[in-house]
């Protein structure tokens, strides 16, 4: 390609060219392929063609001009063996949309990029050129099935067809088309349409390629079909396994907690709530006790993608007033007006995610002012005037206020009750008689709080609620360990009984988990560091009640604890209980770890 024809090319693209910079023109990329102009400041960019993705050819930089002609030349033949195979009939209109879809952007490509001294590049382009209006005539008349049974067109595991142009989508005769639109619940060979929605690497739709109004109207006829099949699936795969189900079991207890908020997306889901408002939430309770949880997995059940369907804003960082701003973006004239707002960003891109407003008694009243209008008409209008209409998404807010009688009240009821066990049930009483103040008092407005569908208290774990925690938390770890360390982790049920008993009713789960790390994990990495665990050995966890020495401690080579030579006499002392490693290495050896004794040296 010479410099007059790059001229005469831009000017077809309606692309500026500064034939005086212009050099030559070369072609390079491994996957995304440019045409470069090289001048005296270095290359610059002409036309971008990326033919991996728009042409289905796979092109190397390692490649000549030749050899990348060569390679568009024999993907063309490659698409009119399949237009010929596929189809039993094609009159003359059909084949000029599917040369038009197929051929002539590999023809333009092998055009632009071979060499014109080469006869042997001209004379493939004529073969591809004589190939294609062959084409018209001489067809055989073959049965569509057993064509496209030998053609094996769909390729499963990538759930698209095998031509790569997403064009395919839109370029089959009515008939056809129905068939690939079709799409089929069933796992089988044929089960797998095309599925219209489908992006490229550019996030680009076939709809979005497509450039006849018929075409057009077909893939937006075939979108909302598939639509409408997605969602019936996705209630027939609710009706099956339920939120509730679901949430019990990435949740521990929080029985009420699951009811309550359940029921209310299911009304939402079914079409029995008001489609004037948004849901909103408000949770209750302790930190560290699964609202943040909770709301993480009301997101993993609506959207496929949670990074863009859960949105989280910590309202810590809005306790000053001018940081509404930063909320819902600058007004005109102001720094950062064109960047819009954390909130209204995120709900541009996805009206009916689930948002979370974590802590949000630590936000200043201005900011709850802004949420006002969001939780009562469910739209919000920006620093620059927008408004974002979010009437499908869920609002949960998250706040500690009032956790301390929460957990209190929650506790009395247990021992009232005699059974430790016991499902509870906070009483509308205490709802409205003792929580209520609290809440009137913390977010000063009754309006903010009368906009709130359903209020979710979250109680205090019970005891076999934190048998389950701690039990999950050592089976994270034992994983871990296996994992990382290719050691073998195990423990006895006193163990758990120890961790549980560190359990502290105001910072929920959370304690577990430092008590865990505290007693277990750090006894674990303390044995690694000395190099009395190795890779492949056993570790069974388990607790002492002997009491010991009032002394300081070592450990010799062979792993044993031992009292230090320089230590004085020690008296007998009662110990609480603790931590103890049995090690079996793998050649059968035992030997028991008492790390609690420190500091650690060697002998």
């Amino acid at each position: 390609m010479d410099v007059d024809a790059a001229k005469q090319w831009s000017l077809d693209w309606h692309l500026p060219l500064n034939d005086e910079k212009c050099v030559h023109v070369s072609f390079g990329g491994d996957s995304a392929n440019a045409f470069v102009m090289h001048g005296k400041k270095g290359p610059e960019n002409f036309l971008r063609i990326d033919a991996k993705q728009d042409l289905g050819i796979w092109v190397s930089s390692n490649l000549s001009f030749s050899l990348h002609h060569e390679k568009s030349a024999q993907k063309t033949f490659a698409i009119l063996r399949m237009i010929r195979r596929t189809f039993s009939r094609v009159t003359r209109m059909d084949f000029q949309i599917l040369y038009g879809a197929y051929v002539r952007p590999l023809l333009e490509y092998a055009n632009q990029v071979f060499y014109s001294g080469r006869t042997k590049d001209v004379n493939l382009i004529e073969r591809v050129q004589l190939a294609a209006t062959r084409m018209v005539t001489g067809l055989k008349s073959v049965d569509y099935e057993t064509r496209l049974a030998m053609l094996d067109l769909f390729q499963l595991k990538y759930h698209r067809l095998r031509g790569d142009l997403i064009l395919t989508y839109a370029l089959f005769e009515q008939s056809l088309a129905n068939r690939f639109f079709t799409v089929d619940p069933a796992n089988t060979r044929r089960g797998h349409r095309a599925d219209v929605s489908i992006v490229n690497e550019r996030g680009h739709r076939p709809i979005m390629y497509a450039k006849d109004r018929s075409i057009k109207e077909l893939l937006s006829k075939a979108e909302t079909e598939l639509e409408k099949k997605k969602a019936e699936k996705e209630r027939e795969e609710r009706r099956l396994q339920p939120l509730e189900s679901r949430l019990r079991k990435a949740l521990v207890g929080q029985e009420a907690a699951i009811r309550t908020v359940s029921a209310a997306i299911r009304r939402k889901e079914n079409g029995w709530y008001d489609e004037d408002h948004p849901l909103v939430f408000l949770f209750l309770g302790s930190s560290g006790i699964g609202k943040t949880e909770l709301a993480k997995q009301i997101a993993a059940y609506l959207h496929k993608d949670v990074k863009k369907g859960f949105i989280r804003i910590d309202m810590s960082e809005y306790q000053q007033k001018h940081e509404v701003s930063k909320f819902i973006g600058s007004p005109p004239g102001y720094i950062g007006h064109e960047q819009g707002g954390q909130l209204t960003q995120a709900l541009s891109a996805c009206p009916n995610a689930v948002v979370l407003f974590d802590e949000t008694e630590k936000a200043h009243p201005d900011v709850l002012t802004a949420l006002l209008q969001l939780f009562d008409e469910g739209r919000l209008t920006d620093g620059r005037g927008h408004t974002i209409d979010c009437k499908d998404a869920i609002f949960i807010m998250t706040s500690n206020v009032g956790s301390q009688v929460i957990a209190e009240h929650a506790q009395a009821l247990r021992q009232a009750s005699g059974d430790s066990e016991a499902d509870i049930e906070l009483s509308r009483d205490f709802k409205e008689n003792v929580m209520r103040p609290i809440l009137r008092h913390n977010f000063l407005r009754d309006e903010f709080l009368g906009r709130i569908n359903e209020m979710v208290y979250f109680l205090p774990f019970s005891t076999s609620e934190l048998t389950q925690l701690v039990y999950r938390y050592l089976s994270t770890w034992q994983e871990r360990a296996s994992k990382r360390h290719s050691i073998s982790l195990s423990w006895d049920r006193e163990v758990i009984d120890l961790i549980v008993d560190g359990y502290d009713v105001y910072y929920g789960a959370r304690s577990i988990q430092y008590e865990v790390e505290r007693r277990i994990i750090s006894l674990l990495a303390l044995a690694d560091e000395q190099g009395l665990i190795s890779p492949g050995c056993q570790v069974r966890i388990s607790v002492s009640h002997v009491s010991v020495k009032d002394e300081s401690w070592s450990v010799n080579k062979s792993g044993q604890s031992t009292p230090s030579s320089e230590t004085a006499t020690g008296s007998i002392s009662s110990s609480p209980p603790r931590i103890v490693l049995r090690v079996t290495t793998p050649k059968g050896e035992q030997r028991d770890l008492d790390l609690t004794k420190t500091p650690i040296a060697w002998n």
